[in-house]
């Protein structure tokens, strides 16, 4: 399947979605087609980028030293750190279009981390996800440090959702990047076995 078809097919999927979960189109009908273009355009960008030979040959040649992957690594968890003191302010003050906030870093968040990420791909994104929802819920306005058990165990139910919707968003993120880097190492290794 091509590569627009399928960031057509996420473009309708995204618009269908955020429509219904917008409650209505009728008071604003400009925002389905912006939820499609959305949908569209940031599902293009990254299929471009996971497929993108040229980037994982480079990424191959740079990482024969040691060094770098350990730096990449680094970075990778630096940024998943950074995200619990920024994503949840942010979500929070979004008020309520945070749900918006918190899918799109649920996406663009894990990519980011995943490119930078050498290796344990799937767990740098499983990672990210889980610190953005533990920000988001720390930054809670009825949030307290103090009483936090009773909080947790009030809304319980609602947390574990946004966990689950968090992880599930990096998982279809990080499994194709992982995808596509086995898939290039098993042919960069028979590309080599050939040559010798």
């Amino acid at each position: 399947m091509s590569r627009f078809i399928r960031s057509t097919s996420i473009g309708l999927l995204c618009a269908v979605v955020f429509t219904i979960l917008r409650g209505s189109w009728q008071d604003a009908p400009f925002v389905v087609p912006v939820f499609a273009l959305s949908g569209f355009a940031i599902s293009f960008v990254m299929l471009a980028l996971i497929d993108l030979d040229w980037l994982e040959t480079n990424r191959i040649a740079v990482l024969k030293k040691r060094e770098v992957h350990i730096l990449r690594d680094v970075v990778a968890a630096m940024i998943v750190v950074s995200a619990v003191y920024w994503s949840g302010p942010l979500i929070q003050g979004a008020g309520y279009s945070g749900w918006l906030l918190a899918i799109f870093f649920g996406i663009t968040l894990p990519f980011i981390v995943c490119l930078v990420a050498s290796r344990a791909v799937i767990l740098f994104g499983l990672f990210t996800a889980s610190e953005i929802m533990i920000s988001t819920m720390m930054n809670h306005p009825h949030f307290r440090a103090a009483d936090w058990l009773q909080f947790i165990s009030r809304d319980i139910t609602e947390w574990t959702i946004i966990w689950f919707i968090l992880l599930v968003l990096s998982l279809i993120v990080s499994v194709p990047l992982a995808a596509q880097r086995s898939r290039n190492k098993a042919l960069k290794q028979s590309d080599n076995l050939r040559i010798s």
